[in-house]
């Protein structure tokens, strides 16, 4: 075996995954675990939630408090640079560059219509304020879904703080989605071997039936949470609109991205959702909803992320296009809820592939626990749905080529032993367990794995890096920890 390193029916509308980083384990440059961080797809969610235990990262960033822009409580701006009248975040300049005394114009304009067509806005540091102006949503009902938005669902979703969600996406008239085809294609698959720099020697294909979006794609994610109060059941208290630019946008947080992001603050009436950054100035903040559930009142901290952050996640991935996480044929080949027919099938008969997926298509994901998507298949091995869960939550980061600069990957087909996790020695600290490896067979308490799930955010322990996700994530996945804790005590001996 190789000398490896090691890592350390929709209810309101469509969305993709901005998703949060839910797995990572000793990346160089990994932000640090508490900062009130939230990337794409995924959310940051304190307070007390229906059948959750909340966990407060203790290296929340503190700004002024005001009101939250959705007009959903309290809201609390994210640390960053100083902009005009005390504003916190970093200046998105949209290619324009930076300028302090800049001022996004009100809509509606020539440019900016509204309704909008749930398009990139004219100038990318000017975003719709309001979640009804975008032509994303119904504008007279922003909790229903426009007509150009169709509704997805995904096998294995990305763990978001228990949070519900739903998915859609927009094509544009002239766009085709492209989906991987590594075997009559094996070139557009190729991930260069790290330990062999002859250019063109690959690893063996684990991307077949990865999707790339064109050009001038809207993804969106509602993220809400049970209530017994509104007439749906659920409250919404976040949508995200993720956005592929035809231009190489401004650098947020120092990533060269042809993807945007927006995040919209729901207001607790539930009539409208506000912008949460500033304009010009890109910020994390944080607001407050009150939920009617088990039989009483609760209250929920949801966390926003900044533009910047959704880019450390949906970083750029070589072949795969990278961006966006969760559209790919072994997510995305199912039925979705309510409906009778194949969403592959569908969006194939809409005429929206340049050449639709190969039948059979490539075998599903199992959900890893039961939840919003269903239940895992009766005949679903303990193997599979912990595969499923680290594939959907932290493969697009540890694999190869990805953000963690490490020689983990946690794709889905990648045999246990070259995954760089069985018997490695960790790189990031062992969470102070003497003795402890990435993953020790049939020994959870001594797996960094499963450690760094359950540590609470923010914790550190002796230069170690603490909770994984570092961001987007305040609280444990319980169900993750006990799917993950019975893999680990599973395995008996590491393959070799």
């Amino acid at each position: 075996m190789r000398d490896k390193k090691s890592f350390g029916g929709w209810l309101v509308g469509p969305f993709l995954l901005l998703l949060s980083t839910a797995c990572g384990f000793g990346t160089p440059d990994e932000p640090g675990s508490g900062s009130v961080n939230a990337s794409g797809m995924g959310g940051n969610q304190g307070g007390t939630t229906s059948g959750a235990t909340p966990q407060s990262g203790s290296g929340a960033n503190a700004g002024s408090t005001g009101t939250g822009s959705g007009g959903s409580g309290s809201q609390t701006s994210g640390s960053g640079s100083t902009g005009p009248s005390g504003m916190s975040g970093d200046l998105l300049d949209g290619g324009a560059g930076d300028d302090a005394s800049f001022k996004c114009p009100p809509v509606p304009t020539a440019d900016m219509p509204v309704p909008g067509t749930c398009s990139a806005p004219a100038d990318l540091r000017c975003p719709y304020p309001k979640l009804s102006q975008t032509g994303c949503v119904n504008p007279n009902n922003p909790l229903q879904l426009a007509d150009v938005v169709i509704p997805y669902e995904v096998n294995s979703p990305l763990w978001s703080d228990g949070a519900l969600k739903s998915r859609g996406m927009r094509i544009p008239t002239s766009g085709k989605i492209h989906v991987k085809n590594c075997t009559a294609n094996p070139a557009e698959c190729c991930v260069q071997d790290p330990n062999n720099f002859t250019p063109g020697t690959c690893l063996p294909d684990y991307d077949d039936g990865k999707w790339i979006l064109p050009v001038g794609t809207v993804m969106v994610k509602n993220f809400m949470f049970p209530d017994a109060s509104q007439p749906s059941g659920n409250k919404l208290v976040e949508t995200r609109l993720f956005i592929h630019v035809s231009d190489v946008t401004a650098a947020d947080g120092g990533v060269q991205s042809t993807w945007i992001g927006y995040g919209y603050q729901w207001n607790e009436a539930q009539t409208e959702a506000t912008v949460t950054s500033n304009f010009a100035y890109d910020e994390e903040s944080t607001a407050n909803f009150t939920l009617m559930a088990d039989g009483g009142t609760q209250t929920l901290e949801w966390h926003y992320p900044s533009r910047a952050e959704c880019l450390q996640c949906h970083q750029p991935i070589t072949p795969t296009g990278g961006y966006t996480l969760g559209p790919e044929t072994i997510q995305m080949n199912r039925i979705m809820t309510g409906d009778t027919v194949n969403q592959i099938d569908k969006l194939a008969a809409m005429g929206l592939f340049d050449e639709a997926p190969p039948k059979p298509y490539l075998t599903p994901l199992v959900a890893p626990y039961s939840g919003q998507v269903g239940s895992p298949p009766a005949g679903a091995t303990l193997d599979e749905r912990a595969r499923s869960y680290l594939h959907a939550n932290c493969s697009f980061c540890h694999r190869p080529d990805g953000q963690a600069s490490d020689w983990m990957d946690m794709r889905y087909d990648v045999p246990l032993q070259d995954t760089g996790l069985c018997n490695v020695m960790p790189s990031k600290g062992d969470q102070g367990v003497t003795g402890a490896l990435l993953l020790t067979p049939e020994e959870p308490m001594s797996s960094v794995l499963w450690l760094r799930m359950d540590a609470p955010p923010g914790n550190t322990l002796m230069g170690d890096l603490g909770r994984m996700p570092a961001i987007a994530s305040f609280v444990l996945d319980t169900q993750a920890l006990d799917l993950m804790s019975a893999w680990i005590m599973s395995i008996t001996a590491c393959p070799m």
